[in-house]
């Protein structure tokens, strides 16, 4: 929850320091592209289970003339399921095109990724294919984005994972998206 709170007073700092967007890819800049899911799942049969899941994703990078992004991104992703915690933390080159429409389509590779399942450690690396659309809204952007995230990892605990640990998912988020 204190990962939600440091996003939003974020987000209202950019939105009160930052020029006229890029968002639907109009010109050459820095771009910063938050983008934030949170899911609840609660059960009451007897006892009651909740479920949280929240991801939090950060994109810097720079956006050309031509619709050209490069950047970097680094992703957070925490789940708490029946008592236990799982952490995943990734960071990574992200390159894609952003249309002077508002389409973008981003591909990153985590270059690395560490992933802690209720203490038992991960180290490898992974991919995100991102498919959004922004809508320009004054001085920054806001729009939808689905992403297609998966990740190796090859070590446990330090020592090489027989057999490797793969995920994936796909994860629908809101995304903000801002130009300076």
């Amino acid at each position: 929850m204190k990962n939600v709170f440091l996003i939003i007073a974020a987000v209202a700092m950019m939105v009160f320091v930052s020029r006229p967007s890029h968002a639907a890819g109009t010109g050459p800049g820095i771009i910063f592209n938050p983008s934030l899911f949170y899911f609840v799942d609660k059960e009451e049969h007897g006892a009651t289970t909740e479920s949280t899941y929240q991801i939090i994703n950060f994109k810097l990078g720079y956006l050309t003339t031509d619709g050209l992004y490069l950047g970097f991104n680094y992703d957070m992703d925490d789940r708490d399921m029946n008592s236990t915690s799982y952490h995943r933390k990734s960071y990574g080159a992200t390159v894609g095109y952003i249309s002077t429409s508002g389409w973008q389509i981003l591909g990153t590779y985590f270059l690395k990724s560490k992933y802690d399942a209720g203490g038992t450690n991960y180290d490898g690396k992974g991919f995100s294919v991102d498919l959004g659309y922004v809508f320009n809204v004054g001085s920054f952007g806001l729009g939808p984005l689905l992403s297609y995230r998966s990740w190796t990892y090859d070590k446990q605990n330090g020592i090489a994972a027989t057999p490797e640990l793969k995920q994936s998912n796909i994860v629908p988020s809101i995304q903000l998206f801002f130009s300076f």
